[in-house]
């Protein structure tokens, strides 16, 4: 009995391993990429402009406690035994409970307006587009990108993404391969699941050879021609983002539209990944469906 559940053991411990290093060892090994990233997860502080709380004119109930007005009424068990048959004194009780619960549903709603201002709702989108190998231009694009841009700061995150876009949507015969994700969390939620998406994203190069223009000399041997360019758009904004599921190049005109659309105040962050960077570096087809299988053909 000890042997064989020793023997289960092993052999789920095996196939681990086997899938660890299927997983760790991804189809390209020793592909080089670049990447742009800025922004922050704080809040513009405009945001944070809270409504003033207003006093409502109710009959001065809520300034009864403080020797102004009527007060709220005493309660009583025999209400309707005064002021004949308690005609005044019920209306006066009606219109304190009324008060009151209209003064309860006011500070209700604005502490939901507090809580969605101090912590609102981040869409986390990414677009993912392979682009055919023909398209060097683009890769020397961002290139340029990364080490000209801003993106440390909102106006400058804005114009990154818009160049970033334009540059795609002017050569749509290169597209070849796309997909797009889009996930919500509050704020304090967000900037995990956007480093998760990166994170998923940076490890299937084993090099970063260019990051906010910061280059890495690298020699590369490529030993078969290239195919692809793989380029990844990620960002974190205020703006609640719908993006298409990616099956056409209308798909894609749309998905890349609406990301470089999004305002300075509402892109919270911004990250750039693509690969090869390297001049002489390859990314076969196989290599790239084999990392990223959620591509789907255009």
């Amino acid at each position: 009995m000890v042997k064989r559940h020793f023997g289960k053991v092993l052999c789920a411990l095996t196939l681990a391993a086997i899938l660890t290093l299927s997983y760790v060892s991804p189809a390209w090994a020793a592909r080089t990429g670049g990447r742009i990233s800025g922004g922050s997860f704080r809040m513009p502080t405009s945001t944070y402009r809270l409504p003033s709380r207003q006093v409502s004119p109710s009959y001065g109930y809520n300034r009864g406690y403080y020797g102004g007005g009527i007060g709220f009424p005493v309660f009583s068990p025999f209400p309707f035994f005064f002021v004949g048959g308690g005609g005044l004194l019920s209306v006066v009780l009606l219109l304190g409970v009324a008060g009151l619960i209209a003064q309860t549903v006011q500070r209700f709603q604005e502490q939901r307006q507090e809580e969605a201002l101090l912590n609102p709702t981040v869409t986390v989108a990414q677009v993912q587009l392979a682009l055919l190998a023909q398209a060097r231009s683009l890769q020397q694009e961002l290139n340029r990108l990364a080490q000209t841009a801003r993106p440390d700061t909102p106006q400058g995150r804005v114009q990154l993404i818009q160049e970033l876009t334009l540059a795609l949507l002017r050569h749509p015969e290169y597209w070849s391969y796309g997909y797009a994700s889009t996930e919500k969390a509050p704020l304090n939620q967000a900037e995990s699941e956007f480093n998760r998406i990166a994170l998923q994203v940076r490890a299937q190069v084993q090099k970063e050879t260019l990051v906010n223009g910061v280059m890495t000399p690298v020699i590369v041997n490529a030993d078969q021609p290239g195919e692809y360019i793989l380029v990844t758009v990620l960002v974190a904004t205020t703006t609640p983002v719908k993006l298409p599921v990616i099956h056409t190049l209308a798909d894609v005109k749309n998905a890349l539209t609406t990301l470089g659309s999004i305002g300075a105040d509402d892109l919270l962050a911004l990250e750039i990944l693509w690969a090869p960077q390297a001049e002489g570096d390859t990314l076969t087809r196989e290599e790239l469906v084999t990392a990223n299988p959620l591509l789907r053909p255009l």
